[in-house]
Formats: structure tokens, C-alpha cells, sequence
């Protein structure tokens, strides 16, 4: 299928969003504004949640309605998250920063969004709120907070599901939920470190000898991790070191590793579809050997097929560079934020060869082909996850009749039939014993 390369025929224009940023008072301390573009899909795939200036808007993508859900004051939203059943919604409330980078303490405050109740606020200590994300499950509330004062940190606090904290890692990072929200990656500049949600124990820390970790994508099912590595110097310096590399989340052994020279990846989305194995970046292309000064580079969504790990599609978005990469629910279209936000249809991305009704699973052909002890430890990996699969119930038996019926006598199909016998012959008469005309037998026999 030839790709479209014109926006107007890929893509829906929705609004032009115009961001009303305003900078800190004069002589303050740095204090970022909510100018990152954020979306978030509804539960129905007919509409999208994102921050414009200081308020979180809802709008439908037939441009129908819009409306405005909630004004933060100050300089905005920094994040939100909305949960997974579209009840509730958690958004960054930014504190006023001084002179001495002190002021109010930072919070997260929560809303109902079928009535626009407001819940609970979590306040913690001086600084400001970068990332809030829901669990898949809905079981936990993750936040970055970043702190102010003579000595600055940055710490990851957990909360329940009734928004109780439960503790905090003393760790900076980018937050990634697994696809069941039974593993949590805390995603800094040259490792992740995995801890499992149920005990709270680290259970792996991927560290890069060479390079930093630019943007990571974990796959629906959660067997694969996509991880886009840039150069010590970064993609912005020095971009023809960067590369795919695909872990193997059974084993936590690389995969594959495919070279991106000269790109720079954004943003990185994996399809939630079973049947779609699609995996989407936001990737900024190289210029041209012989570009004059000046010259902007251009970006486009790539596509890669999860199975063959091929590049096989995509559409070009421009010049400008994107804040947030969004698959729908359904998987049938992603959004991608600007200050307008466009959405393509996953058939204007290119169809994947090799996409079936199947549904991804861990399989012997998905896995390295390797030798030793590490083939046995992957084989275990197998046997565990795929005794954790859920089994069928058993089908009823039917009783039997009583009394039992004879069964009919079948001829068996390897035995000859026997030969049909000849009749036999009619037995013979006895001969009488000739005897002489006209003589008696005497009484001895003899004539």
C-alpha cells in the first residue's frame, strides 16, 4: 500500500490550540510552565482530554462540542492523567516559586469527571509535580516530584487506589506502567530499574555501558520492551549512534537491535490491538548531506512491524516538533500533539504485512535462538508463563445410555473377505453285490 503524504488526506485537523504560557515574575526562580501538550484518549475513542493554557479541555474528534473540565491557576497543569475506567481525573497543581525557589508546597488534586466533583489533594514538600500516571489496573497513582531548597532532589512517590501513600523511591526518572500494571520502570538516563508493583522488590536494573536511554515503549502483552538508545552526547549532538533495541522482558536479554543512524526518536507507541502488531515513533530525520545552514529538520511518524521488526510505514508531520505520540483505545487511530493536534487512521500509517487475527503471545519462534544455559533458563521462562495462562474449563462428558447397547459388528478394513466355498457334492449310493440268476445263497455265504 503507497503511503499518503499529504496531511489534509492522513490526518483530522481538531482546533488550533493556542498555548497561553505565561513565564515566571521577573528575577525568579526557573519554574517550568504547562506548555507540554499532553492527550489523553476517551474511554469511547470519540474524543480527547489535553491541557490548553491553564484549563484541561475535552473535545471531540468530529469537532462537534468541546468544553472546558477544569482552570488551573497559576501557570498551569504541568501533567494529568486520567484512570482507566474514565472516571477520574489527577492533574499537577504548581506552586508559586520565589526569588529563594520557595513558596507554596506543590499538589495533586483529583476530580470526578462525570460531575466535576472535586476529590482529594496530595500536597507533599516544596518543589513541583512533573509527571502524574494511573496504573493500567487502577490499582496505584505514580507522580515525579521535584524538590526546591539548598539541596534539590527528585523523588517517584506511590499512592493507592484511594490515593494513600504508600511509600516514595529517591530516584529521577521517567515512569512506565507494564500492560497489566504489575511491574513499574523507573526510566532514567542510562538504566531502568523494573520493581514489581505486588511485593514492591526491584527485580532488574537494565544499565547501557555506552549511550542514554532516549524514549522507551512497553508492549501490550508485556513481553517485549522497545528502547530508542541515543549517544553519550545525545541525539541532539551527535545522532548517528542511535539505535532500536528490543529486551525480551522473560529473560531481560536484548533481542534485537535495529540502527537508527541520524535519527532522533520523540516519542515511541505501541498498539494496544492483539491483531495489529505496529509499533509508532515520532522520529526526526537527518538533514541532507549538503543542507544549507538554517535548514529545519523534518519529522514523521514511523511504524515498524513487531514481528519482522521492519520499518513499514509512516507519513511525514513537518517541521514542528510533537509533544505527546497517543494510540486510541481501539488501536484504530493515534494522536499526535502540536499546538494543533492531528490524528491519523492506522490504514493511513501503511498495513503491516504478516498482521493476524492471532493474539501476541510468548512463543518458541518469538524467542533467541541461543544455546546452553541461557536456552534453558528462556524454556523455563516459557513453561512459567505459560502454566500462568488461564485454562479453558472442561468440556461435559455425555453421559452414557444404560444399559449399555450392543455395538454393531464391523467388518475390519485390513482384514481380506474369506473366499466363498464351493458346494460341496451329494454323497454317494452304495453299490448292491452282483449276484448269480437262478442260485440261492446257502447258508454260509457260498453258492
Amino acid at each position: 500500500m503507497r503511503l499518503k503524504t499529504t496531511l489534509a488526506s492522513a490526518a483530522l485537523v481538531l482546533a488550533s490550540l493556542g498555548l497561553d504560557v505565561r513565564d515566571a515574575r521577573a528575577g525568579a526562580c526557573a519554574f517550568p510552565t504547562g506548555d507540554r501538550r499532553r492527550i489523553v484518549w476517551t474511554q469511547d475513542d470519540t474524543g480527547i482530554i489535553y491541557n490548553k493554557g491553564r484549563g484541561i479541555e475535552r473535545m471531540m474528534i468530529d469537532g462537534s462540542s468541546s468544553a472546558q473540565l477544569v482552570e488551573v491557576p497559576g501557570t498551569g497543569a504541568l501533567d494529568f492523567d486520567v484512570s482507566p475506567d474514565g472516571a477520574w481525573l489527577a492533574y499537577t497543581q504548581p506552586g508559586r516559586i520565589g526569588p529563594d525557589c520557595t513558596g507554596a508546597e506543590p499538589e495533586i488534586r483529583t476530580m470526578r469527571l462525570s460531575d466535576g466533583a472535586p476529590g482529594r489533594k496530595l500536597r507533599e514538600a516544596k518543589g513541583h509535580f512533573t509527571t502524574v500516571r494511573f496504573s493500567p489496573d487502577g490499582q496505584y497513582l505514580a507522580a515525579n516530584l521535584k524538590e526546591f531548597g539548598a539541596t534539590p532532589s527528585s523523588q517517584i512517590l506511590i499512592y493507592d487506589r484511594s490515593l494513600n501513600f504508600i511509600g516514595r523511591f529517591d530516584d529521577w526518572g521517567g515512569i512506565l506502567w507494564r500492560g497489566d500494571g504489575r511491574q513499574l520502570g523507573i526510566v532514567s538516563w542510562n538504566a531502568i530499574s523494573v520493581w514489581d508493583t505486588r511485593a514492591w522488590e526491584q527485580i532488574k536494573s537494565i544499565k547501557r555501558p555506552v549511550g542514554r536511554i532516549g524514549q522507551v515503549a512497553w508492549s501490550p502483552n508485556g513481553a517485549w520492551l522497545a528502547v530508542w538508545v541515543e549517544s553519550d552526547k545525545g541525539c541532539d549532538t551527535d545522532p548517528a549512534k542511535s539505535e532500536l533495541v528490543i529486551f525480551d522482558t522473560t529473560t531481560w536479554t536484548v533481542f534485537k537491535s535495529i540502527p537508527q543512524p541520524g535519527r532522533c526518536a520523540l516519542e515511541l507507541a505501541w498498539n494496544p490491538r492483539t491483531d495489529a502488531p505496529v509499533l509508532a515513533g515520532f522520529v526526526r530525520e537527518p538533514l541532507p548531506a549538503k543542507a544549507p545552514k538554517g535548514t529545519r529538520a523534518t519529522h514523521r511518524i514511523a511504524v515498524w512491524n513487531t514481528r519482522s521488526w521492519e520499518e513499514v510505514g509512516g507519513s511525514p508531520t513537518g517541521t514542528d516538533r510533537a509533544a505527546d505520540l497517543v494510540w486510541s483505545h481501539s488501536g484504530e487511530r493515534i494522536a499526535v500533539g502540536f499546538d494543533d493536534v492531528l490524528v491519523f487512521e492506522l490504514g493511513d500509517l501503511g498495513s503491516p504485512p504478516g498482521a493476524t487475527n492471532e493474539p501476541r503471545s510468548i512463543s518458541d519462534d518469538q524467542l533467541p535462538p541461543r544455546s546452553g544455559r541461557p536456552r534453558k533458563r528462556r524454556r523455563r521462562a516459557l513453561l512459567r508463563a505459560r502454566r500462568s495462562r488461564p485454562r479453558a474449563p472442561p468440556r461435559p462428558r455425555r453421559p452414557l445410555p444404560w444399559p449399555p447397547r450392543p455395538l454393531p459388528r464391523r467388518p475390519s478394513p485390513c482384514r481380506r473377505p474369506p473366499r466363498p466355498r464351493a458346494p460341496s457334492p451329494a454323497p454317494r449310493r452304495p453299490r448292491a453285490r452282483a449276484t448269480t440268476r437262478g442260485a440261492e445263497p446257502s447258508a454260509s455265504g457260498r453258492r
